[in-house]
């Protein structure tokens, strides 16, 4: 039960990363510990990793131990007075429990829209390299005397035409 505890300092992690949030947009805060927080956030967002994700357990080890030092590194480069009033600001303004149901229906829409262009492209690339790769072809000259290609696909298609072209019209007897 040792989780408990961890997961009940959840609360207090949200509220620094607001407090970081407010600090960072502060006119008075720099230019270093601005670029660090981009630098961190850009990471975590990042699909690539020092250990891709997909490894189970290890996968996000390294987001965990990355977003602390990188919050410890951006506290250490703001002004003591700017860190003091964002963090009055965020006790003043505590944090709305819930997200609307509008941003999260665009959220859950722009995954979904994401996941359909990929699969469209991968279906894309795929048939394109089953075109490409299209071997059984065989050059017959035509009547202006230019080769064409006739690939297995077109033979049957023109086997087929032939078939119909000469099948008897009429009553059948």
């Amino acid at each position: 039960m040792k989780l408990l505890p961890k997961i009940s300092r959840l609360p207090r992690l949200i509220d620094e990363l607001r407090v970081l949030a407010i600090a960072l947009r502060d006119p008075r805060t720099g230019w270093l510990p601005r670029v660090v927080g981009v630098l961190l956030l850009a990471y975590l967002i990042s699909p690539i990793d020092l250990i891709p994700d997909i490894v189970p357990v290890l996968g996000l080890l390294d987001d965990l131990v990355l977003l602390p030092i990188g919050i410890g590194i951006i506290r250490r480069l703001l002004k003591a007075n700017v860190l003091s009033d964002a963090r009055d600001r965020v006790a003043a303004h505590p944090a709305r429990a819930s997200v609307s149901k509008l941003a999260a229906a665009i959220a859950i829409a722009f995954v979904v829209l994401v996941w359909v262009v990929l699969v469209v492209v991968a279906v894309l690339l795929v048939r394109g390299a089953g075109a490409k790769e299209n071997t059984g072809s065989s050059p017959v000259s035509s009547k202006s005397g230019a080769k064409e290609i006739r690939t297995p696909d077109l033979i049957i298609a023109n086997d087929a035409l032939y078939q119909l072209s000469y099948r008897p019209i009429g009553p059948e007897s």
